[in-house]
């Protein structure tokens, strides 16, 4: 039998924070993080805001220590969803990190997609 070189497949990955993960109760704040699927790229990250976080709900996204969306600072929308391209070079060891803060009297739950390329 002859054996075929292995291949490295590239695989197309999501992180997804959402609820319950991402409910984020009034006035206050929380962070939520994931270890990296794959060694490769994150090409977007997807952010959802619900209708009535009016700018009261406000979120930064980190590949480990590194703020990478927005650049600094936070982003804060309403009834919302957009694509922000990255292009960040990830690994397996990376973790995949969201700083969220809540300034309404209500809870809220944003919705934040890492979509990823690499190999598993």
């Amino acid at each position: 039998m002859v054996e075929l070189p292995q291949v490295n497949v590239s695989v197309s990955r999501q992180v997804s924070f959402t609820r319950p993960t991402t409910t984020i109760l009034a006035g206050t704040q929380t962070v939520v993080a994931a270890d990296c699927p794959v060694d490769g790229e994150l090409t977007n990250i997807t952010l959802h805001f619900p209708n009535g976080c009016n700018a009261l709900v406000e979120l930064s996204c980190f590949v480990n220590q590194e703020q990478i969306l927005p650049i600094s600072g936070f982003i804060a929308l309403n009834d919302a969803t957009k694509d922000f391209p990255i292009f960040k070079k990830v690994t397996k060891k990376s973790v995949l990190r969201v700083q969220i803060a809540n300034t309404d009297i209500f809870p809220h739950t944003p919705s934040i997609i890492f979509n990823l390329e690499g190999t598993p």
